[in-house]
């Protein structure tokens, strides 16, 4: 290992981490790949962290500490700015990086010179053990960041060459969905992308589901999507934001009025990217498409008229359902239910 020129900065921040804190340093010590140095920023710890991190006599481990708890994003632009290594991997205090997940990622981004950003999918574990599948096409991410993140932050290795030629740091006027605005603003530089495998645990808390806290970072992500929305030309009213936002989280009201802008909607955000080419064709539509899709398929409670304005869009024709699919899409809408899986 060549701990002053390594190939990796693992960069983690902490903040009063004791709870989970030793679980998430073993799991970078004991990375099957090993050239790497441990970049740990304490944001003004005040409980054990600390003492947790100097019981680990481990070379690659440089402990930073702020003066005073500057908060995640200085602490992170701070790490950015003393990290060494060719590649920066982000690791957060109470999740665990499983053992190849470096090896792997070095060994794609090397091979793969054109790649800026390279994630992975999660697991999450807590309260639920879902697994978060993230795509891996560059130009599907770069059109889904139109409506979320599709690429999970504390997953990420970055080629730090990239962020020096573009000036890239975290935002401080996007608390709460700083990587969201970061990953919208490197997509516009670089191809961002996602190994297929599960390579990080992603540990859900009391902390994220608090409602301040989601509503903070609803609205930074709503701002985040407003900006996009502008670049493609579009100033939209107060009422289309809202629709953009309910189709981004999924929450879908089963009307036919909300379907048919839902539509409109969507079919405005094409045409005006024929105009400004911002996002590339035809990923984007059919991004858009997918958004259509699962809009109507969350409201089949309305009957079969979800069915009929489905069909009735342009949209329906870029998405190419299964003979099944269609079939259980149709006897949803027939039975007017909407707890019925259809992948």
């Amino acid at each position: 290992m060549k701990i002053n020129n390594p190939k990796v900065t693992v960069l983690m921040p902490v903040y009063n981490g004791e709870k989970h804190i030793n679980a998430a340093v073993k799991s970078i010590l004991n990375q099957t790949f090993t050239d790497f140095e441990f970049l740990i920023m304490n944001d003004g710890s005040t409980d054990k962290s600390v003492e947790i991190i100097h019981s680990y006599n481990d070379p690659r481990i440089k402990l930073i500490h702020n003066e005073r708890n500057s908060g995640l994003i200085a602490t992170l632009n701070k790490g950015l700015d003393l990290a060494q290594g060719e590649y920066i991997a982000r690791m957060d205090c109470d999740d665990i990086s499983l053992p190849r997940r470096l090896e792997m990622q070095v060994e794609f981004m090397d091979t793969h010179p054109e790649i800026g950003a390279c994630g992975t999918w999660i697991k999450m574990t807590g309260d639920t053990t879902q697994t978060r599948k993230c795509y891996s096409a560059p130009d599907t991410i770069k059109c889904e960041l139109l409506f979320g993140l599709p690429i999970a932050h504390p997953s990420t290795i970055i080629r730090k060459c990239f962020l020096g030629k573009y000036s890239l740091r975290y935002d401080a006027q996007f608390e709460k969905a700083e990587d969201y605005e970061f990953w919208f603003r490197c997509s516009n530089y670089f191809p961002l992308t996602n190994i297929n495998k599960v390579l990080l645990l992603y540990r859900i808390h009391k902390e994220q589901t608090k409602s301040a806290y989601r509503d903070i970072q609803q609205k930074t992500s709503n701002e985040i999507r407003s900006l996009q929305i502008k670049k493609l030309g579009i100033n939209p009213s107060e009422s289309e934001l809202e629709l953009h936002q309910n189709l981004s989280s999924y929450h879908i009201q089963p009307s036919e009025d909300f379907l048919h802008k839902a539509n409109a909607w969507l079919l405005k955000l094409l045409d005006a990217n024929k105009r400004a080419a911002c996002y590339p064709e035809p990923p984007f539509l059919k991004t858009l498409a997918k958004r259509w899709f699962f809009g109507c398929h969350n409201a089949t409670t309305l009957g079969p008229v979800t069915w009929k304005i489905y069909w009735e869009s342009p949209l329906s024709k870029e998405i190419h359902l299964k003979y099944i699919q269609k079939i259980i899409f149709f006897i949803k809408c027939l039975l007017r239910i909407k707890k019925l899986k259809i992948f």
